[in-house]
């Protein structure tokens, strides 16, 4: 009896280890991308470049920067909440995009994020944006260059221009552009927000974003 006690108890205390390490592995992204660092930049001066990809007016008094990765669940949550604050403020808020692929953890990141740059030369990034966005669970699982070919079709691109700008120097060194930046500011998780220069911690909800872009306008 003490024997098969034993013999109960270690396979207990093996099979408690194994679903602590199932645990771990499950949500070894979320811990990765989410995480915050010390050593970010709290504030800088952020200039609009023509090479930027912008949703707003020009002259809105509020600029909404957002570094992102095509491939990052909490970005795609985010999503529908930037864009409802924009149908909310069309006058006052522009939002401002910009790569963070973490390919560290997410395979598909650059891929997607050069695709969204073949498209947008093309004059068509934020359709490949919100595209990338609402079929993430699809093609992320193999994130295959023919997918994102596939998605061109679909809207409508020139495939052959999207072919070769796909593997462009150009694309390549916007992208990277965006990386370099995201190394000076200290970041290391997506999405991650400045609202006027300013880094701000992600919101839980609309209404938090809300309440920052009005503490914005009335200053």
């Amino acid at each position: 009896m003490s024997f098969l006690k034993k013999n109960i108890w270690a396979i207990s205390f093996f099979a408690l280890i194994i679903i602590l390490l199932a645990v771990m592995y499950a949500t070894r992204d979320s811990t990765v991308s989410t995480r915050l660092s010390p050593d970010r930049v709290e504030s800088f001066d952020f200039t609009i470049n023509p090479n930027d990809h912008i949703k707003g007016p020009e002259n809105a008094p509020v600029t909404l920067l957002e570094f992102s990765d095509f491939q990052c669940p909490a970005c795609r949550s985010y999503e529908p909440v930037l864009e409802e604050l924009l149908n909310m403020f069309p006058n006052e808020l522009r939002l401002v995009y910009k790569h963070f692929p973490l390919s560290t953890i997410h395979i598909g990141a650059l891929p997607s994020a050069q695709a969204s740059e073949a498209a947008g030369l093309q004059g068509k990034f934020w359709e490949m944006h919100d595209l990338l966005f609402e079929t993430q669970n699809i093609w992320s699982l193999s994130p295959t260059k023919d997918k994102f070919e596939k998605f061109a079709e679909d809207l409508g691109l020139d495939i052959e221009k999207f072919k070769n700008d796909y593997s462009s120097d150009e694309i390549s060194n916007k992208i990277n552009i965006d990386i370099e930046l995201t190394r000076e500011l200290g970041l290391n998780s997506t999405p991650t927000f400045y609202l006027n220069g300013k880094l701000i911690e992600n919101p839980s909800s609309i209404r938090e974003f809300i309440e920052l872009i009005n503490a914005e306008l009335i200053n």
